[in-house]
């Protein structure tokens, strides 16, 4: 009999599963997985100069705002730098964790809305109690050191 179970995907490049705990008050921790998109170089860029653009659109866009536009344009050019560099520093994202609630035990499987891979809030479907989410330390690493660029070498 032929095997008609679907063939699994192969892994998405960027993904990847951490662990992590959920703890609520003086429950026990649970485990959690966590799922992290993990940023090259290049897509960091890519991602900081489409901040930097996206700013500077909205302050065009604000000219036409009377009264509005005095302040809208001035901040957004101001803040433009800053999105940027917020963008280009992270190098981790943290879209979604799966787990049990530690106060009601409930299957929790929640979509996050992208932040920095801390100490997050997390609410439990099951239950409404806010939960904190706590990935591994080694997710919190700095990451991979840069490349070093050396200079072109001089011949001998």
């Amino acid at each position: 009999m032929p095997d008609r179970r679907l063939p699994t995907p192969p892994p998405t490049p960027g993904l990847l599963e951490c662990p992590g705990e959920l703890r609520y008050f003086d429950s026990p921790p649970t485990t959690a997985v966590l799922v992290v998109r993990e940023f090259t170089a290049a897509a960091r860029w890519k991602r900081a100069v489409l901040a930097w653009i996206g700013c500077w659109g909205a302050a065009v866009a604000a000219v036409f705002l009377p009264v509005l536009h005095f302040v809208l344009v001035p901040t957004l050019l101001f803040a433009a730098p800053f999105a940027a560099r917020r963008m280009f520093a992270q190098r981790r994202v943290l879209l979604s964790v799966r787990g049990r609630c530690p106060a009601c035990a409930a299957a929790l499987d929640t979509t996050l809305p992208g932040g920095d891979p801390r100490v997050q809030p997390v609410r439990c479907d099951a239950c409404g109690r806010s939960l904190e989410l706590h990935p591994d330390t080694s997710l919190l690493a700095a990451g991979p050191a840069p490349e070093k660029h050396e200079g072109p070498r001089p011949q001998a």
